[in-house]
């Protein structure tokens, strides 16, 4: 099997700064070999499935697997497409690629906070985003970044959209909380439940970064 360009076995030392990047511009997954394999596999196919919700809990990989995701088929699959210095990762980063629409809940500037829900202009926006021609001979993708938040009206915009997918399209969604989607929704999806993080990455992660706090102390 073909592997991305910064596989999670193989993931040079980094520090943690790069591992706090935003996972739109975030080239490493640790510890998520077998979810990565399953999605990367699932998407190769002759015809993937246009819908995938990956689940689990919080700041285990979601949104990042989601987006190795989307650079996969924005990029053909080659493994360039994970090389942080290549135009695509670039474009990804900076939200600027034009087949991969990102819906996500939105800073209140008044409150400074996020908003409680994503609305249905955003995800009529997106969808129709879906339904023109690619840019490139290749895939659309609209990506959500916490499908929970949507209001009821959104979740009924996105459902027609599931119901008839456009050709060429996929769509990611990214949720800590499945039970409040409408069942509707879950039933169209094809589900992929990300663990948590096992010890030993978690041990490695917190012994990392308390030698750097101390490095910097």
């Amino acid at each position: 099997m073909t592997r991305s360009f910064l596989s999670s076995r193989r993931a040079p030392a980094t520090s943690g700064a790069e591992r706090m990047l935003p996972p739109r511009a975030n080239p490493i997954l640790l510890g998520q070999d077998a979810a990565r394999d399953m999605l990367r596999a699932g998407l190769r196919g002759a015809r993937p499935h246009h819908a995938w919700l990956l689940t689990g809990p919080r700041g285990i990989g979601k949104a990042t697997l989601a987006y190795h995701a989307a650079r996969w088929l924005l990029g053909g699959f080659a493994p360039a497409t994970e090389d942080p210095s290549g135009t695509l990762f670039r474009q990804v980063a900076a939200g600027g690629h034009p087949d991969l629409r990102v819906l996500e809940r939105s800073l209140d500037e008044k409150k400074q906070r996020l908003r409680g829900e994503i609305g249905i202009d955003e995800v009529r926006d997106a969808t129709g985003f879906l339904r023109r021609t690619a840019s490139v001979d290749g895939w659309r993708v609209m990506l959500i970044d916490g499908v929970e938040y949507l209001n009821r009206n959104a979740a009924n915009a996105l459902l027609k959209t599931l119901e008839e997918p456009p050709p060429r399209a996929i769509i990611l969604l990214v949720c800590q909380a499945p039970q409040r989607l409408l069942p509707t929704i879950r039933s169209r999806c094809r589900s992929l439940a990300v663990p948590p993080l096992e010890g030993a990455v978690v041990t490695r992660l917190l012994a990392e970064a308390h030698a750097e706090l101390d490095a910097s102390a």
